[in-house]
């Protein structure tokens, strides 16, 4: 098996970091730059930023582990991972997430960086 040029630049400089939300709550930056890379204010993602947020900030504990993808020193895209109940409506399912559902996986890439 062989690797296109492509592929092995992928390989070589993509770095894919798990943190848990409370440390990444912690740091207002990065939690900007995780808002640009949504599909905007209304996405879920940023839905469950917004109520996740204000809970860290209260001393709860967050059921959260969010994705981060660098290429080379750029953040391209992220991913949460969130056993935490939510009130966004998912579209097609009729309801939202519900904990006992199992795990939620949310993820955006940036389009300069897909494929």
């Amino acid at each position: 098996m062989s690797l296109s040029l492509n592929n092995l630049r992928n390989l070589l400089t993509l770095t894919i970091r798990q943190v848990d939300f409370t440390l990444v709550a912690k740091q207002p930056e990065l939690v900007s730059k995780l808002r640009e890379l949504t599909l905007g204010p209304r996405s879920g993602m940023n839905n469950e930023l917004d109520w996740m947020l204000p809970a860290v900030e209260e001393g709860r504990s967050i059921n959260c582990q969010i994705l981060l993808a660098y290429r080379s020193k750029d953040l391209v895209g992220w991913a949460l991972l969130s056993k935490e109940d939510t009130d966004f409506y998912f579209s097609g399912t009729g309801n939202s997430y519900q904990s006992i559902d199992g795990w939620l996986f949310e993820v955006f890439v940036s389009p300069d960086h897909r494929r």
